[in-house]
């Protein structure tokens, strides 16, 4: 069986006035949360994580008119189609770029090649190129492994960063009879609750970007106005040993635990 493409899902949780969709919803059910860190791991400097939640537009179609034969040789970039939200009732065709990483080479070394051709696709004035992990899932053994970089196209400031955060706690979840899956519960301050709600009203069915270090985690679509100030970063599938121990790095890095 040929492993399927996946990207790392974010699901935005439901809140008391609304709900958002992520393109692989995950209910909450059974969860583990970790114990806290002992004195000796508390000790160690943790980086900071840079959370940005920003607006997808899908409507910017940055490579309609860019012929095959202009991507730059033997870096493992192709343009692909995908059929977006962008509004109620209203969907588009839309063309992104996608890289194929070397052998054992990293994210950032993957953008560092494709850069300087991408900054000879012009985009709209506030417009600029996000970029997410692929991965491929064994069906067998249910282990990812990146493979490449897509993009989309950003347009305005973000709706939230890292200062929002009051807390974030690693969680381990359980989804039927597959493996559970690690998620970080974040809760926002009350104010940037409210702006969020406001922007999830605005910008409903479409979709929005939730970003970590640079790097888009998903790009969920914003069904509704959600209110109650929480938002669930879900790790890719994997070992939950694994996940579940990146999941509590991540949340310490937004300044929880």
């Amino acid at each position: 069986m040929m492993p399927r493409v996946a990207i790392a899902t974010v699901s935005l949780l439901v809140g008391a006035c609304g709900a958002a969709e992520a393109p692989a919803p995950t209910p909450l059910t059974t969860v583990a949360t970790p114990g806290p860190a002992s004195p000796s791991s508390a000790s160690v400097p943790v980086h900071r994580a840079k959370l940005e939640v920003v607006r997808v537009d899908d409507t910017i179609d940055a490579f309609a008119t860019v012929p095959d034969e202009s991507l730059p040789h033997g870096q493992g970039a192709s343009i692909h189609s995908e059929y977006a939200p962008v509004g109620p009732g209203k969907n588009v065709k839309t063309t992104f770029l996608r890289v194929v990483s070397r052998d054992a080479e990293r994210t950032t070394a993957t953008l560092a090649r494709i850069r300087p051709w991408l900054a000879t696709v012009r985009l709209p004035a506030g417009a600029r190129f996000g970029f997410a992990d692929v991965v491929e899932e064994d069906p067998d053994t249910r282990k990812a492994t990146p493979v490449g970089i897509r993009t989309f196209v950003l347009v305005g400031d973000s709706v939230l960063g890292t200062d929002d955060v009051t807390d974030a706690n690693a969680k381990l979840e359980s989804i039927g009879e597959g493996p559970p899956m690690a998620y970080v519960a974040v809760t926002l301050s009350p104010a940037s609750s409210t702006r969020f709600e406001d922007a999830t009203r605005e910008w409903t069915s479409r979709r929005l970007a939730i970003v970590i270090d640079d790097v888009i985690q998903s790009a969920p679509v914003i069904r509704t106005a959600i209110a109650g100030g929480r938002i669930s970063i879900t790790l890719a599938v994997g070992e939950p040993d694994e996940r579940l121990a990146e999941a509590r790095r991540l949340a310490r890095a937004l300044g929880g635990r």
